[in-house]
């Protein structure tokens, strides 16, 4: 599978902050919130099109549209990575106001364990553990991966 470019997961890096920081002003972890700032910040991007803009630009529409409408399923894979998305950063900045989080375990789907690139994340170690991201970090999963979660991490499971 094609994934990002390093210029592309900056971008979509940046536009997550930038949605995060949104929610926490709203003080409102709400999709919407999250996606209409994502995307104004150029996060929606299409694996190895750096200037595919047509492209992100129709997924960016749909995106609100579902998000808006409730519907969370589509046959465009690249819109279901989106809505992947938008729905893990609104629970995981929901999740990280908690003092007894310390960070997040991905955990990987069978699809994503065949991927070379996914398991990639799991030997990423910040101090907390294997795969364990803390709740200040963004994460940026690549394109490949279709079915994962991040688990929320209280500060007493950490691994010392």
């Amino acid at each position: 599978m094609i994934e990002y470019t390093a210029e592309q997961v900056q971008v979509i890096r940046d536009a997550i902050a930038k949605g995060r920081e949104a929610m926490d002003r709203a003080a409102h972890y709400d999709p919407l919130v999250f996606a209409n700032t994502y995307i104004s910040y150029g996060g929606v991007q299409i694996p190895g099109e750096w200037h595919n803009t047509t492209l992100s630009e129709r997924v960016a529409q749909q995106l609100l549209v579902s998000l808006k409408s409730g519907r969370h399923g589509s046959d465009d894979e690249h819109l279901r990575r989106e809505l992947k998305r938008v729905q893990t950063e609104v629970r995981w900045a929901a999740l990280a106001q908690s003092d007894k989080i310390v960070g997040f375990y991905l955990r990987l789907g069978p699809a994503a364990r065949l991927e070379a690139t996914c398991r990639q994340l799991l030997g990423e170690d910040f101090g907390l553990g294997a795969a364990v991201f803390p709740k200040t970090r963004i994460v940026v999963v690549p394109a490949a991966c279709s079915d994962y979660e991040f688990v929320p991490v209280l500060e007493d499971e950490v691994e010392q």
